[in-house]
């Protein structure tokens, strides 16, 4: 009966067209993190940058070729080595970070390193300056001009260290979270959130202050993401490994939490995919699945993928329907679009089978909805490695596998 069920779907919902790659550029190395788009020499023109595994910052034209390359190739003593691994101590596991540091109409760059160095780069990749921490830093490093005053650089090290940066690279302070931060930060409200491999979020203020910390049972990788979901207070949203997801007002007040199967390591999307203005939370977990939920943390949908899903996901309409879609990649080597509203499969087929005839009034059996929600997938592209990061560059999905290879795909008419 579902299948029948399906074929009806399938005829009236279909969607034309396929996804598949336009170019593909390897930069000979393994990779571990997502590219960043920007116009960084502001010429009208998108460049794609992405940090390597050995070492290397690389900026592209929109068409895959290459405009520069930064190598890191800081010196390490005898002592070092032996606690290193050599393939990849100046790797750069984070997502590059670009903004106009200075404020002076000219995109700078910064990205942190596995030997534990936050890089400033101009946009042609030179050095304008680094700062040495005590362990590596594989979080985000993020820009935030607390109350209009310059902006400052706020970043977690493997030193058990969150620090706070001028725009120069000095130091303004650091404050210890004993314990070692992978988290990437995030800044609202004039505050600083950042989670810890102890399995607490802080609530630092901008002078580095512990204002609150709020205790999960594993570590928690995943970036904070605020929204206020319609109302007129902000909440924060945010995943942890011991495979809760949590919301938190900004008091560091549980609302709610969601349980999945696997650990949360990327941070949630939240955006309005219904039309009603308040925004759906869109995330992947490790038990494989992408899951969508409501404001107050119940299951609108989930889509099982085969393996653990890990990238933060985009909401974009790539067929220019007017609909939004989910992109996601999976370590199953695919990357899925997906219907962002779900499909509803009914229990049975109206007309087809018939319901159970009860004696007396209505009740709560009779009247709910026959059916559910379910995750909905229009399209699938397989990859030759696992997807560990993607991005939009215009109509088109930038991603970048943990091969070394960074790919272009965008819909396709048929």
């Amino acid at each position: 009966m579902r299948n029948i069920i399906y074929a009806f779907k399938k005829i009236l919902n279909a969607k034309s067209g396929k996804i598949g790659e336009k170019w593909q550029y390897d930069v000979g190395s393994s990779m571990s993190s997502g590219p960043v788009v920007a116009d960084i020499d502001g010429d009208g023109n998108f460049e794609i940058i992405t940090g390597t595994n050995d070492g290397k910052l690389v900026a592209l034209d929109q068409s895959g070729k290459l405009k520069w390359s930064y190598s890191i190739t800081e010196q390490i003593d005898e002592l070092e080595l032996m606690f290193l691994d050599n393939s990849t101590i100046n790797g750069i596991g984070n997502t590059p970070n670009t903004t106009d540091l200075f404020g002076n109409g000219n995109i700078n760059i910064l990205f942190g390193t596995e030997l534990g160095y936050v890089y400033l780069l101009d946009h042609d990749g030179k050095l304008v300056w680094k700062f040495k921490t005590g362990g590596s830093i594989r979080g985000s490093v993020i820009c935030n001009n607390f109350n209009g005053s310059e902006k400052n650089i706020v970043f977690g090290s493997i030193d058990k260290y969150v620090y706070c940066l001028s725009k120069d690279g000095k130091l303004l302070w650091k404050f210890n979270a004993n314990s070692e931060v992978e988290g990437s930060p995030a800044v609202f409200d004039n505050k600083i959130f950042i989670g810890t491999d102890s399995g607490d979020l802080m609530c630092l203020s901008k002078e580095g202050d512990l204002l609150w910390k709020f205790k999960t049972n594993g570590k928690i990788i995943a970036q904070p993401v605020s929204d206020n979901f319609g109302t007129d207070k902000q909440k924060i949203v945010f995943g942890s490994t011991d495979n809760y997801l949590y919301c938190l007002d900004l008091l560091g007040n549980l609302v709610w939490k969601f349980k999945t199967s696997g650990a949360i390591y990327s941070k949630v999307v939240t955006s309005d995919l219904n039309g009603d203005k308040i925004s759906e939370i869109v995330f992947g977990s490790c038990d494989n699945f992408v899951y969508c939920l409501d404001c107050n943390g119940k299951k609108i949908w989930s889509f099982e993928t085969d393996f653990w899903v890990v990238s933060t996901p985009i909401v974009f309409d790539i067929d220019h329907d007017g609909k939004k879609e989910i992109i996601i990649g999976s370590y199953d080597h695919n990357i899925y679009v997906l219907d962002s509203q779900g499909s509803y499969l009914m229990d049975y087929a109206p007309g087809i089978s018939g319901t159970v005839t009860q004696a007396g009034s209505y009740s709560d059996v009779m009247t709910q909805p026959p059916g559910k929600i379910i995750g909905k997938k229009l399209w699938q592209f397989n990859v030759e490695g696992v997807i560990v990061g993607c991005t939009v560059l215009g109509s088109d999905i930038v991603l970048n596998t943990k091969k070394g290879h960074i790919k272009t795909v965008g819909h396709q008419k048929e």
